[in-house]
């Protein structure tokens, strides 16, 4: 069976709320016989929305149903140029730029209340962001003295304090809710000088363990999560994510949690609520931590189990659910599963909760597998060097195929006769459901307990997570 890889990119239609046109009508001076773009940002990517051909010097986006609220930009291909612009419930605008600046020197709308708030904001906060990129080209120089780069990190620290209060100005000040909610996501917590007693014990640590956890816990302070507009911004997700992978602990429980929080935070919003679910349901793809898909797990549960992606269709959500229903019973942390009354190379019967050792290396093959032919006979060399060193540990061999005779050949050959080779005979252990057995090999390792502590590992990384287990 194929894995099946969980794309962020969904085919997700949302129908808009409003029922007026939009009606865009533009001038650049400076340019004629040429076309226009009318793209938005989702998520982190650009999409295209509407082509014009321009006629001297002018244009017209127009359409029948109303743009979505968030965050456009209008494009140039031939002259390799744009700008951006803000869309709310105000869709029947005008403006005019020419071609110097960058196409923003002498934009101005006419109609568009935020649009003249953007465009305000952003020439007030120009000036420091031209003054952050020449201290970038700064930074650069070859040979900067350790003097001269305390100046420039000096500076640095100005400006940033003088952008934030720009943004933290207009967000205040926002006259449109539409505005104020896309430059409350350019904000971060401004976390304050807490003060201990000086007799606190690891006081440094203390502090910054309170830094941590007001930056967390004020992180999104400045995000609505009840408006459509930040998900069609180049800002929201970028944001999101930060906050998943770097900010909160990279504890597969911890990041569920922290995911759902938001997403219900998002209930009621379906553009944002929708993609904060799909980007939660394939971060551990993403994040490539052992044990991550168990976000995956309660994710699907809580939505697509119950019903409630509904914007996802028919096929693929049976696919969440199935891979769901194979990934929950093999978590890292769940008991393993038996596998029970097997027979074994010798002709016997046995079963996986027959094995007492501290550790149990669970191994699921095939000798007509390619990567098998590898990584059995690298597993046998690292488990007899674990042997060695006296450290209790057994491998329990499951032939995921038919192949008995090749089975038998394959063992004789590698000489891997003193592991615990074992075969479905009766195929009623279920092994490839339960351990979620689609391609070979397959490497799990058990506790005392027969608790699943590592799974999905390469051989190497087998020996090498039982060496570690037993320094600690």
């Amino acid at each position: 069976m194929k894995k099946i890889h969980l794309l962020l990119a969904l085919a997700i239609v949302f129908s808009s709320s409003f029922s007026q046109s939009y009606n865009i009508k533009f001038k650049v001076v400076g340019i004629n016989d040429s076309i226009a773009i009318l793209g938005y940002h989702f998520g982190n990517k650009k999409y295209v929305k509407d082509t014009v051909v321009i006629s001297k010097n002018q244009g017209v986006f127009k359409g029948d149903e109303a743009l979505a609220h968030g965050m456009y930009f209008i494009l140039f291909p031939k002259e390799n140029n744009f700008f951006d612009i803000l869309i709310d419930d105000d869709q029947q605008f005008s403006l005019t730029t020419d071609t110097t600046g960058f196409f923003r020197k002498n934009l101005k709308f006419k109609g568009s209340e935020v649009n003249t708030e953007f465009r305000k904001f952003d020439k007030s906060i120009e000036g420091v962001n031209n003054e952050f990129a020449e201290l970038t080209k700064q930074f650069k120089q070859k040979d900067l003295s350790d003097k001269r780069k305390k100046e420039l990190q000096k500076k640095a620290k100005t400006l940033e304090e003088q952008r934030r209060k720009i943004i933290l100005d207009n967000y205040n000040n926002a006259k449109n809710s539409t505005f104020k909610s896309i430059i409350g996501l350019l904000l971060e917590p401004e976390v304050p000088e807490f003060t201990l007693p000086e007799n606190t014990v690891n006081k440094d640590s203390v502090l910054k363990v309170k830094e941590y956890y007001y930056y967390k816990n004020h992180y999104f302070d400045y995000v609505n999560f009840a408006d459509s507009a930040i998900v069609r911004t180049p800002f929201f997700i970028p944001k999101f994510e930060n906050y998943i992978s770097k900010v909160v602990s990279q504890n597969p429980d911890t990041v569920a949690k922290e995911c759902i929080k938001y997403i219900e935070k998002a209930r009621g919003n379906k553009p944002v609520f929708s993609y904060l679910i799909n980007y939660s349901l394939v971060y551990n793809e993403k994040a490539k931590l052992m044990g991550m898909d168990k976000v995956f797990v309660e994710i699907a549960k809580k939505y697509y189990a119950t019903g409630e992606a509904t914007w996802a269709d028919s096929a693929y959500k049976a696919k969440v659910i199935d891979k769901m229903k194979k990934t929950e019973p093999n978590l890292i942390g769940n008991y393993a599963p038996d596998i029970r009354n097997v027979e074994t190379y010798e002709g016997e019967r046995t079963s996986l909760s027959k094995l007492k050792n501290k550790y149990k290396i669970l191994i699921f093959w095939s000798p007509t597998c390619g990567h098998c032919k590898k990584s059995v006979p690298k597993l046998h060399k690292y488990y007899e060097e674990l042997k060695s060193q006296k450290i209790d540990v057994e491998v329990f061999a499951v032939l995921e195929s038919h192949d008995i005779d090749k089975w038998r050949k394959f063992i004789e050959e590698k000489k891997i006769t003193d592991w615990i080779n074992v075969y479905d005979k009766d195929e009623k252990t279920y092994f490839h459901y339960y351990y979620d057995i689609f391609s070979t090999p397959v490497i799990y390792i058990l506790d005392k307990n027969y608790k699943i502590i590592a799974k999905r590992i390469s051989a190497e990384q087998a020996k090498d997570y039982i060496l570690q287990l037993e320094k600690e």
